[in-house]
């Protein structure tokens, strides 16, 4: 199975939001080198926020003057963006639109085609004609319903250059769709494949005295299960440099960055859960802080929208 190939002659598409910042902008190279990889077209899109405001700006008449020399201004960048783009010879659509809220405009653009990726960037400059686009991208990570992958401003990792690839597994239903992805995308660039899962002794809290104290108990299983309940999980190892497998024990979004370092890897791929306030609250004590804090790209998965069988 290929989860990163177009279906007959459907065409593969990737979204990359923009806001024009240096942080989308290396987050489109991303985005570009994987599209090239995969044959994959691109839709630029880029939001033109409203201004706060019900009376009149300065040298414009009205907010609606303004609004209407906001979009041709982005036009022309988005324009001239998608032509530089597309001169490397992946087909480029830019897309404008004017919102709101820029993270539920990308998120209802998204749901009205059939992406099988989302790439952005976590950090945005603020002012002028750029959509706030740091400030939702942790949003569009929970909502999307399919893989995002994220490019943080440090990040220093050459676009395409994927050589080493770090899955985390906590066994669940979004891990086995982030292995499928990561597996894929190995694949492609024959790197090396780390399976690694994060061993968390669970707690509890007890009333003693008037005071709570918390206790460490038995971890949900030991490192050897664990070490053989990710050698069973299916892997095609065809085009794979190797596949290995790394237990720790610790806090799971610090472990994850932590092991990424050590292992000089390219690219972290990460299952997520959906968007309630309850699985926003695990996100955000995992999948986010891997996020902020990785120094390579992140693909953040809930599951695969394109599957294709070869």
């Amino acid at each position: 199975m290929n989860v990163l190939s177009p279906q007959c002659n459907d065409t593969l598409r990737f979204l990359v939001p923009t806001d024009f910042s240096a942080g989308a902008e290396k987050a489109l190279l991303h985005g570009l080198s994987l599209a090239h990889q995969f044959e994959a077209e691109i839709h630029l899109l880029h939001i033109v926020t409203r201004p706060a405001t019900n009376g009149s700006i300065p040298a414009f008449p009205d907010v609606e003057a303004y609004e209407h020399h906001q979009e041709g201004v982005a036009l022309q960048h988005l324009r001239r963006l998608a032509e530089t783009t597309q001169q490397s010879g992946v087909r480029v659509q830019p897309v404008l639109r004017c919102s709101d809220d820029v993270a539920t405009s990308i998120l209802d653009y998204a749901g009205k085609h059939t992406f099988a990726l989302i790439v952005m960037g976590t950090h945005a400059h603020q002012g002028g004609i750029q959509a706030p686009l740091g400030r939702t991208a942790e949003q569009v990570v929970r909502c999307a319903r399919g893989p995002v992958l994220t490019v943080a401003p440090h990040v220093e990792v050459i676009p395409g250059f994927i050589q080493n690839v770090l899955v985390s597994i906590d066994f669940s239903e979004p891990a086995r769709h982030a292995l499928m992805l990561a597996n894929e995308m190995a694949r492609h660039q024959k790197a090396h494949l780390t399976l690694f899962h994060v061993i968390e002794p669970a707690r509890q809290c007890i009333f003693y005295d008037g005071h709570v104290t918390e206790l460490a108990t038995r971890a949900s299983m030991t490192t050897q299960e664990a070490h053989e309940a990710l050698r069973r999980l299916p892997i095609d190892e065809t085009g794979l440099l190797d596949v290995k497998t790394s237990v720790v024990q610790g806090a799971p979004g610090t472990m994850i960055v932590t092991i990424a370092g050590k292992l000089a890897a390219h690219l972290i791929v990460q299952g997520a859960h959906g968007h309630t306030d309850i699985d926003h609250l695990e996100l955000g004590q995992v999948a986010e802080e891997v996020i902020r804090t990785a120094h390579c790209p992140v693909l953040t998965v809930k599951r695969v929208l394109v599957e294709a069988n070869v």
